[in-house]
């Protein structure tokens, strides 16, 4: 063999063993490489699996207890009444007010845990739906409803302490004067026919 042949075969075997190297390094490169990160968790889901907006929220059930609110007992009144108020505020405050066209504008204390006051109704407001107003110092406002309704009125007359016939209306007193008139009448004639009875 000659040495160009020699040489070209030289080359052809060093070409075979570095293509055959890096066959072995493309195949091995997945067997070494790290594992694939775990995929981001999608929009809107929480560590853990849980649900968004879940019992897992801090605080979570605790805003509606701790609310502003207002309600007023009885719901509904009548003209002349009083309501008793209770309310809360979302901050802890020393007053708040509560405002209406039924009753003009009171302030509510606490008391028992919950801001109360009471109010009159006065006995020329006029039947209907009114608002009644909160306002906190901070946390805004609430409302709630109030019927009022007329008051009613007394269909009799007021007692008098006359027996039986207090507290009724004018037809029983006339027949009283209609009864004593009959009564008065028939003495009148009775003492007539005697008179006639002597003389004859």
């Amino acid at each position: 063999m000659s040495v160009v042949s020699f040489a070209a075969l030289s080359r052809i075997v060093v070409a075979g063993a570095a293509a055959a190297a890096g066959t072995v390094l493309i195949v091995g490169v997945p067997a070494h490489a790290e594992p694939p990160s775990p995929a981001a968790p999608a929009y809107g889901e929480q560590p853990g699996g849980g649900e968004p907006g879940g019992d897992e929220r801090p605080g979570g059930g605790q805003a509606q207890a701790e609310g502003t609110w207002i309600e007023v007992s009885p719901s509904t009144v009548q003209a002349g009444d009083q309501v008793q108020i209770k309310a809360s505020c979302k901050e802890k405050v020393d007053e708040a007010k509560a405002h209406s066209k039924a009753f003009g504008e009171i302030v509510l204390v606490p008391k028992w845990g919950f801001l109360t006051g009471d109010a009159t109704v006065p006995e020329n407001t006029r039947a209907g739906d009114y608002e009644v107003k909160l306002t906190c110092v901070k946390s805004g406002h609430a409302d709630t409803n109030l019927k009022v309704i007329a008051r009613s009125r007394p269909t009799h007359g007021p007692h008098t302490g006359g027996g039986g016939l207090a507290g009724s209306d004018g037809d029983g007193t006339l027949a009283l004067v209609s009864g004593l008139a009959t009564v008065t009448a028939g003495a009148g004639l009775a003492v007539a026919l005697r008179r006639r009875r002597r003389l004859v």
